[in-house]
C-alpha cells in the first residue's frame, strides 16, 4: 500500500522542479475530485501532471525522472504513474491522509494483476478494494482511484455516492489566491499542514518550534522553462508571523552558510528565495531562471536514488 501512495505521489512530483508574469489568481478543484472532499478537510494538495508534461522544464528533462522501480510496477500491476495519471489531489483531515486520482486505468487487467500478485481483495458495496491491514485502494471506474486507511476509504465511497462532499468554505477562500496556471498548490486551514507526516528529527523539531503561531497556508508551485514558488503563511498573531518570519529566514541564511562557496549554483537558489512579513501574513517567493533550474537539477540523481530506495523497500 505504501508503495502505491509513494508511486502516486512520485508520478505527480515528476516534473516540480524561472522572472514569472503577473497571472491572474483563483484554482479550483478538479471536478472529478470534489464529491469525495469530506467537509472537515484541513488541507488539500494538487498536483497536475498533465499540465506539468506540457511544460518546457520537464520536456527537456523527462528522462531525468525515469525511475526502474516505477518500470517494475507497470510491469507488475498494470499502472504506469508517468503515463497514467493526470492529476492527483492529496486530502488530510488532520489525522489521515486521502489521495485521489484522475487517469486511466484498466480496471479488469488491474484487478487480474493485483490477484496473480496475491493482494488481498475485499468488497464494499458495489466496489472491490485491494490492499492489506491497514491500507486500501479502490478503482471507482476507469478514470478515477482512491487510497486511504481502509475504514476512511469506505466512508469517503459513502460520501461521494451521496453527493454530499466538497470543498470546505475555508479552503475555498484560500483556492482564490493561488494563481491560475500553478500546476502544484497546496492550501490548509486551521494549523501546520501534514504535521504528523513522519520526517526526521531535526526537520521535526524545527517545524515544533513554529506549528503552533500558524493558522492558514496557500503554497503555489508553477512551471514553465523555469520554476517558481510563491507562499503565504497566516499566523495566529503579529507576535507569532514574526517568529516564523525568523524561523524562515535563518533556515535559508543556515542553508547558504552551510553551502560549499563552489557550488555557485545552490548558492544562487538560495539567494533567489525571499522572505517578507507584513503583519499577520508571511509571503515566500522564489523564482528560478531556466539555466539555474537546469543546473539545479544535477542533484536530482541522488534523489532519484533516494526515492528508489524507498519505492523497493515497499
Amino acid at each position: 500500500m505504501r508503495t502505491w501512495l509513494l508511486a502516486l505521489l512520485a508520478g505527480g512530483l515528476i516534473g516540480s522542479v524561472g522572472c514569472r508574469k503577473p497571472l491572474m489568481t483563483g484554482v479550483s478543484v478538479d471536478p472529478a475530485f470534489r464529491d469525495a472532499i469530506p467537509k472537515n478537510t484541513k488541507a488539500l494538495l494538487s498536483i497536475q501532471i498533465e499540465k506539468l508534461k506540457a511544460t518546457g522544464l520537464y520536456q527537456r528533462h523527462q528522462d531525468e525522472f525515469d525511475l526502474p522501480q516505477l518500470d517494475a510496477l507497470s510491469e507488475r500491476v498494470g499502472i504506469d504513474p508517468r503515463r497514467d495519471l493526470t492529476a492527483v489531489l492529496l486530502v488530510w483531515d488532520g489525522a489521515k491522509a486521502l489521495v485521489l486520482a484522475r487517469g486511466g486505468f484498466a480496471s479488469a487487467d488491474i484487478n487480474r494483476r493485483l490477484g496473480t500478485l496475491g493482494v488481498e481483495r475485499f468488497s464494499y458495496k458495489k466496489y472491490m478494494l485491494f490492499g492489506g491491514g491497514r491500507d486500501a485502494v479502490a478503482f471507482v471506474d476507469k478514470s478515477l482511484a482512491m487510497a486511504a486507511p481502509a475504514d476512511f476509504l469506505r466512508s469517503t465511497l459513502d460520501l461521494r455516492d451521496s453527493g454530499a462532499g466538497g470543498v470546505p468554505e475555508e479552503l475555498q477562500r484560500r483556492l482564490a489566491g493561488v494563481a491560475k496556471n500553478d500546476q502544484i498548490w497546496e492550501v490548509s486551514h486551521g494549523g501546520l499542514p501534514f504535521a504528523n507526516i513522519h520526517l526526521p528529527s531535526d526537520l521535526q523539531s524545527a517545524l515544533a518550534n513554529i506549528a503552533g503561531y500558524i493558522d492558514d497556508t496557500t503554497v503555489g508551485i508553477g512551471v514553465d522553462s523555469g520554476a517558481h514558488l510563491q507562499v503565504e503563511i497566516d499566523c495566529i498573531s503579529k507576535e507569532g508571523a514574526q517568529r516564523v518570519h525568523d524561523a524562515l529566514r535563518g533556515l535559508i541564511g543556515l542553508g547558504r552558510l552551510t553551502t560549499d562557496t563552489s557550488s555557485l549554483d545552490l548558492l544562487r537558489m538560495w539567494d533567489a528565495i525571499s522572505v517578507r512579513q507584513n503583519e499577520q501574513v508571511i509571503h515566500v517567493r522564489a523564482d528560478l531562471a531556466a539555466d539555474l533550474t537546469d543546473k539545479l537539477l544535477v542533484y536530482l540523481p541522488s534523489l532519484r536514488s533516494r526515492a528508489g530506495q524507498i519505492l523497493s523497500r515497499q
